[in-house]
């Protein structure tokens, strides 16, 4: 071998350094934390929906029931306000926002989901 010449320039090494594999696993690593951040928020997007349809539910059927009851003749006093307290099947509380005996005959009611923070939802029953 000559005498002044570098050995370490002779030989070809092939493959990554350290700083390459570190970016690398850097670059993997804050690409898949945003990932699983999207799907949580997907995620928890469709709970709040799915309860918000369940709650939407609920409302509508104690809507029905309070219709069924309202149907009778007898559920209305002589004001034409509704006397009979309305059974519905659901967890929902039934509040007459019409003020007593200024119903004449129609009278609006506000059904509210117990336990929930969905909106109320306002119905008028209309006497038969």
């Amino acid at each position: 071998m000559p005498v002044g010449r570098d050995r370490s320039c002779t030989s070809v090494e092939g493959g990554e350094t350290l700083i390459e594999v570190l970016i690398a696993i850097a670059i993997i690593g804050i690409v898949a934390a945003a990932l699983v951040g999207a799907l949580l928020t997907s995620l928890e997007g469709s709970s709040a929906n799915q309860r918000a349809a369940q709650a939407d539910g609920a409302l509508r059927s104690a809507a029905a029931d309070v219709f069924s009851s309202a149907a009778a003749p007898s559920a209305w006093d002589p004001s034409g306000c509704l006397s009979v307290p309305v059974q519905v099947r659901e967890p929902v509380t039934v509040t007459p926002v019409t003020p007593a005996g200024s119903c004449a005959g129609f009278e609006e009611l506000e059904l509210t989901l117990d336990g929930s923070t969905a909106a109320p939802l306002h119905i008028w029953v209309r006497q038969p």
